[in-house]
This record gives structure tokens, sequence and C-alpha cells, in this order.
């Protein structure tokens, strides 16, 4: 890896990760309960009202917002950033909280931020760029500047699929000084920090009219560690992501499909589109779509998910970029976002082997796992789960027919 290192991608530390969204909740919540200072989070949006799971926690009350007022009373510090295009309704709960923690004699120790990405703004003009909104997208979290939580909202009430990271160790370090000056870094007011172990994407405006068009990346970091992590695979890559509408990284899939003729490619996309794509995003998802199918041919299977995926990316066993970000080209040059880096020692084998699992039928055989003979294994099941009707979120569907 010693690109990665002269790129500045450190693999120190220590990664954990969880595949199930109840086991993720009620791992953050036990972690939560255990803060002894403070709670530092940035979310597009939170819900206080989702209700608590574990037992010790409902003995706090219901909700993770009598959770906070707990950790008030305890004397924690909260700080938390919302996006202000998706986190109206949660910021107006929260405020609540504050004033009431205010009320109590608690002032100052919850702070809710509302933040607008810099580099926004407004839709229209006929011009298809103009869909093209920006924000701060980001889901990660900072306990007692000693544990980081990333890559899932854990208050929302999603339990489902859902790739939940943690780590200790310096990219911790790395994530506290990230959430401390991210507004800053997309106001282009200070400059970027480089990267070790925590893949971002950042922008900041950028004046006159190719401003209108694009912002001035200030990092993009997780499209950089696909683009070099790819370079070295040899047997398979697998990918789940809510969109992959990125041309310039589906050119080096392509290219590295061309390079290495043994490399097999797992893509599994949700079967309905997530909230806020676009006509343009459709079509741009196609085009790359229809570059991987030309390229990779009968090496390449495309998975529907109806219960919706991760955002997670696995190169052989070797490594892999899992975080907030999809593969969409808003999430990795426009929006803010944060991944992790994660290596051999970070059980990559074991993480594979749980995302397959999760979409394949309990006695499923070596075939789904082996790289030579994964792809056509998994192109089967989903055309007999589509001959035989099988429904359900784990039911894998074929994806769209493309021309090779």
């Amino acid at each position: 890896m010693e690109r990665l290192r002269q790129a500045g991608i450190n693999a120190r530390g220590r990664i954990g990760w969880e595949t199930d969204g109840t086991r993720a909740r009620l791992a953050f919540e036990a972690a939560v309960l255990d803060a002894r200072h403070s709670l530092a989070a940035s979310f597009a949006s939170i819900d206080p009202a989702c209700p608590l799971l574990s037992a010790r926690a409902r003995l706090f009350g219901a909700s993770w917002a009598d959770l906070l007022r707990h950790l008030l009373r305890r004397g924690v510090s909260v700080s938390i950033a919302l996006d202000a295009t998706a986190g109206a309704e949660a910021a107006t709960a929260l405020a609540a909280i504050a004033q009431a923690a205010e009320a109590g004699g608690l002032a100052g120790r919850l702070t809710v931020t509302r933040l607008s990405h810099p580099a926004a703004r407004a839709e229209g003009g006929g011009w298809p760029f103009g869909l093209f909104p920006r924000g701060h997208r980001q889901a990660l979290a900072l306990v007692d500047d000693r544990q980081l939580f990333l890559s899932a909202a854990p208050t929302g009430a999603r339990t489902g699929r859902s790739l939940f990271l943690s780590a200790e160790g310096p990219v911790v370090t790395e994530a506290r000084r990230h959430l401390d000056g991210f507004a800053a870094f997309t106001a282009g007011v200070r400059p970027v920090p480089p990267a070790q172990r925590l893949l971002r994407t950042l922008c900041c405006p950028r004046p006159g009219l190719a401003g209108r068009i694009t912002p001035h990346r200030l990092a993009n970091e997780v499209e950089t560690a696909h683009s070099m992590l790819l370079r070295r695979a040899q047997r398979l890559v697998y990918v789940e992501t809510q969109s992959f509408d990125c041309l310039g990284l589906a050119r080096h899939f392509a290219q590295r499909a061309a390079a290495a003729p043994q490399l097999g490619l797992i893509l599994i996309l949700p079967a309905t589109a997530p909230p806020g794509r676009t006509w343009f995003d459709r079509l741009r998802q196609r085009q790359a779509l229809a570059l991987l199918t030309r390229a990779f041919g009968a090496r390449l299977f495309i998975g529907l998910a109806p219960g919706g995926c991760a955002n997670v990316t696995l190169f052989d066993a070797e490594a892999a970029v899992a975080g907030s970000a999809d593969l969409g080209r808003r999430a990795l040059r426009a929006d803010t976002h944060a991944g992790l880096y994660l290596r051999r020692s970070d059980d990559i084998a074991g993480l594979r082997a749980a995302l397959m699992r999760h979409w394949l039928p309990e006695a499923a055989g070596e075939n789904f796992f082996d790289p030579v003979r994964a792809v056509s294994a998994w192109r089967d099941l989903a055309q007999e789960n589509a001959r035989s009707g099988a429904s359900g979120p784990r039911s894998l569907l074929p994806g769209p027919r493309l021309r090779g």
C-alpha cells in the first residue's frame, strides 16, 4: 500500500464494523451512555423522537431526546451540526431541548447548528446542472474524543440494511479536526489538512460562471481511494451503493476491467431510487452502467435490492472504502461526506462474508463467495428470484439490461 501512504492515506488505528442496523444502534447507545464529557456529531438530519432500543438506555426515557437530556444533566456537552436543507425539523426539536436545559440551569451544554453549504445555490434557470444541490450529508459522531462512529445516522428509525463503522486511535484526531473545520473548509476560509485514514469529500464556492456549474473541489478522497485501490484489485470487487452515476469513476472501473481480465464485479443498487434523484442523475447512471457492461461483460453482475443497500466497496479481501458517500457524482464531488479506508487487518474477509450473506439463502454454497464463480452464481440467484416471484428486502433482483 505504498502508493496509498504516499497519497496520505494511512492505515493506522483500530476499526470495527457492524452490518445490522439494530445492533449498530445498540452499540451507539451504549457508547453514548458511557460518555464522560462530550458528544460531537454532524448529520444531514436526526430524529430526536427515535425510540431507544436498549433496556439500559430506556431507564432514562423512551427516545433519543430523553437520552440527550440525561447526558446534559450529567454534565456532558453535546454539539450537533445539521444540514440546513434536511435538518429543519430536527433542529426545532433539539432547540426545545436546549431551551429546557437552559431553564434548568444547564445553559450552553447543548449546541445545535444548522449549516448551509456555501457552494449551494438555488435550482432553476433551465440548466441540468441547476439540479445539483450541495449539502453536508456526512454522518459521524465522536464520543469523548475517543471513539468515532461513522456512516449511518444512529438515531434514525431505520434498523435494516446498514453498515456502521467505529474507530479508535489516530483517526479520531482526524475526525475531530474535520468536525471542527468542515464549515470553514467549505467556506474557503481555512486550508484543508491532509488525509490519513479519514476520507472526505469537500468543496467550496468557485467564482464566476464556472462556479454556477461546478464547485471548487477541496478533497475528493473517496473517489481517489477507489481509483487507487482498483489498480490493485485482481479477483473480485464487491460494491453496494445508493447511486452509481459518476462517469469518471465508471471509466476507472472500465480501465481496470481491461487491464485485469480475471477481475469480476458485483454491484448492488437499490431497487427504488433514493429521494432527490433527478432525471439527469438517472440518465448518468444508465450511462455509467452501460460503460461497466461493455467493459466487464459476463464478469459483471448488477443486482437490485428492494430493501436498499449500504455504501461500501471491497477490493478482493485486501481493502475497503465505506462511509456516508455513495458512488454518485454529487456525493463524490460536491456534498460533504466522510468515510474510512479499511485494510486486511480490519477483517475485510469477514466484512465481505457478512455483507454477502445478507442477500443469500441460508444454504448458499462456496460458489457465491469464490471470486472465480461468484458473479455467475449471483446472477443465477437473482434470475431465479425474478422467475419465482421472491420478494422481501433481502431478495436481490436482476439489474437493468444494458447493451454491452
